[in-house]
């Protein structure tokens, strides 16, 4: 069964943060990517670049409620295969 969680924008996410939760990051108000927790519900943290050429590239960022990023996203727990793989699609994260 898929592990899928709608994301929700948080002010600072930290370890053990409900599944779904998303932290935006700016840069001299400039989107540069989003800190998030894992979609199953562990609590584990990910960062995703907003950056062509090393991460990820949203579709659109004027409702960050409802973000799409490609290509997906793959959560790793030490050097085991992924714990999550999936897609963030329309602000849910949809695993694989």
């Amino acid at each position: 069964m898929p592990r899928n969680a709608k994301s929700f924008i948080v002010d600072k996410v930290e370890n053990g943060a409900p599944a779904g939760a998303v932290e935006v990051r700016r840069l001299d108000g400039r989107i540069y990517g989003i800190q998030h927790s894992c979609p199953c519900g562990c609590g584990w943290l990910s960062w995703l670049p907003f950056d062509k050429e090393h991460g990820w590239v949203p579709e659109q960022t004027d409702d960050l409620t409802r973000l799409t990023l490609t290509p997906s996203i793959g959560m790793f727990m030490g050097d085991s295969p992924y714990h999550w793989h999936g897609h963030l699609r329309d602000g849910v994260f949809e695993e694989c």
